[in-house]
């Protein structure tokens, strides 16, 4: 038997959303409908959402997306990765639009986690006391690889890993105060590990 795919639907109330949310759990998908708490109490819709229950259509009140860790507003995507980052920007928008409650996280690194690339391997090279060979691969040769990769799912890799990496979208910005919050100002009681103390557990 064939699994059944899980639906979210965005809103779920207009005359063509109505129609998906429907046809979706009639089919046997198990179904999801985001909508505002105040429209599930709007009585000119209470008999749409009852025969939603009926069908077994469950209800989500907040959006809570995973990002891959970045923050697709900021990020600079390419390939097959700008495509799936474009797309998940969109339903951000209409998320916003509809008026439900949202929270974004993306996984920046903690302070005393910022490391290049190269700093990380000189961090572990001055750990193990050895110089190791290098190869430097320029972002020309990543883009080709990117744009000639023949099997989608690496190609998608690659393009993240631009992001990542070369792009440094995970850490080349600042969270302002008036769109978010840094975990570290959240949770100051947590003792985070740095990148030196975990590297520190293979000499243990």
């Amino acid at each position: 038997m064939v699994a059944k795919s899980r639906i979210l639907i965005i809103g779920g109330t207009s005359y063509i959303e109505k129609c998906i949310v429907e046809a979706s759990a009639k089919a046997g998908h198990p179904t999801f409908a985001l909508v505002r708490k105040s429209t599930l109490s709007d009585p000119v819709k209470g008999k749409l959402f009852k025969n939603f229950e009926n069908l077994g259509v469950a209800f989500l009140h907040r959006f809570l997306p995973s990002e891959f860790r970045n923050d697709l507003d900021r990020v600079h995507g390419v390939g097959p990765a700008k495509t799936l980052f474009t797309t998940k920007a969109q339903i951000r928008r209409k998320v916003e639009a509809e008026g439900i409650p949202f929270t974004y996280v993306a996984s920046n690194l903690t302070p005393k986690n910022f490391y290049s690339y190269n700093e990380l391997v000189a961090l572990w090279e001055k750990k193990i006391g050895k110089t190791l060979e290098k190869t430097y691969i320029s972002e020309n040769k990543i883009l080709k690889d990117i744009q000639e990769c023949p099997v989608e799912l690496m190609s998608m890799k690659l393009s993240i890993i631009y992001s990542i990496f070369v792009k440094g979208d995970q850490t080349n910005f600042e969270t302002e105060s008036s769109l978010g919050v840094e975990a570290t100002e959240l949770y100051p009681d947590v003792k985070y590990t740095t990148v030196e103390e975990y590297l520190d557990q293979f000499f243990s």
